[in-house]
C-alpha cells in the first residue's frame, strides 16, 4: 500500500515522535537509557513503515 507523504507530515511526525519519547524521560533516571530509547522508538517507526524510506 502506497501513501501520499509529504514532507510536511513527516516533519509533523517527527516533532510529535520527539515530544513523547521527551515527555516518558522521567522514566530514566540517567541520560542514556534516555537516548537509547528515543533511538529504539525511531528505529521500530522506521522498520514498521512508520516513516518513508
Amino acid at each position: 500500500m502506497l501513501l501520499d507523504v509529504t514532507a510536511e507530515q513527516i516533519a509533523e511526525w517527527d516533532a510529535e515522535l520527539s515530544v513523547l519519547t521527551g515527555s516518558l524521560g522521567y522514566l530514566f533516571n540517567r541520560p542514556e537509557p534516555r537516548v537509547v530509547f528515543a533511538q529504539f522508538i525511531e528505529g521500530r517507526c522506521h522498520v514498521d513503515g512508520g516513516v518513508a524510506d
